[in-house]
């Protein structure tokens, strides 16, 4: 009898856990960087500064920066504060300076052009704009989701509870990255002939999910990720299964 053929398709079951990655830190004499990500659609870094340092956030040539402040104190942003600078905005490096420990994200991506300056600006240039997170809500399938930007690329913080998940989803065109800021994050993915597959992702580490996989998340403990991706919208959602299916528990090593 002749063996059957197996045929693999769309993504490979055994590809996946390669997109699970842990960006490095690169420790400074203020603090510490780290490139998440970076490709030609978007990209995210976060940064540490210690109290009394500074940090040059370096200007762009390709591509808009939005800044997010996580907590301490930076110029005059303040914790949960967002200052967007176009291409072109900033002539030379932004001196930011640390009145408190502080962290911060940069998301990177594609400019849509000069803005006004309302809500002022942290250098006091007329196109760098401050302000407050612009998107925040509860979901169904996690407990905040606080959109600090949507323009041709997206930024996100989402908190989940421990025990919550999102429904299990794909999207047709958005690529998107996760971040695990804190907590311990379980991720579902369905690839190859239908195989569902788990990955727990710690404090440091990312994961890349490009258009058309199916994929779903939820806090094995409370859970902070930040999550960049191309522009967002509910109708590039496609849901397998809602937010009310539960994953399942896993048992993890101590």
């Amino acid at each position: 009898m002749v063996k059957p053929k197996i045929y693999n398709y769309g993504y490979d079951i055994n590809e996946i856990a390669k997109q699970i990655y842990k960006p490095k830190k690169n420790k400074t004499k203020w603090g510490y960087f780290c490139k998440v990500i970076e490709n030609d659609k978007y990209g995210l870094s976060c940064a540490f500064i210690r109290r009394g340092k500074s940090f040059l956030l370096k200007p762009s040539t390709r591509k808009e920066l939005s800044v997010y402040l996580e907590e301490g104190r930076l110029n005059n942003l303040k914790p949960q504060n967002s200052l967007l600078i176009p291409v072109g905005a900033l002539k030379k490096p932004l001196k930011l300076e640390s009145a408190k420990d502080s962290y911060l994200y940069i998301f990177l991506g594609p400019s849509e052009g000069k803005i006004s300056a309302k809500g002022g600006s942290a250098s006091g240039g007329k196109t760098l704009k401050k302000s407050k997170l612009f998107n925040f809500h509860n979901q169904y399938w996690a407990d905040l989701v606080w959109t600090i930007v949507n323009r041709q690329y997206c930024g996100k913080k989402i908190f989940f509870k421990k025990g919550n998940n999102s429904s299990f989803h794909f999207h047709c065109e958005k690529s998107e990255t996760y971040f695990v800021h804190s907590g311990k994050l379980l991720l579902r993915i369905k690839a190859g002939k239908g195989e569902d597959r788990f990955f727990v992702l710690n404090k440091g580490q990312a994961v890349d999910i490009p258009p058309g996989l199916i994929h779903q998340a939820g806090g094995l403990e409370d859970t902070v990720i930040m999550e960049v991706s191309t522009k967002d919208s509910d109708g590039d959602a496609f849901l397998v299964e809602s937010e009310f299916t539960k994953m399942p528990k896993l048992k993890l090593k101590k």
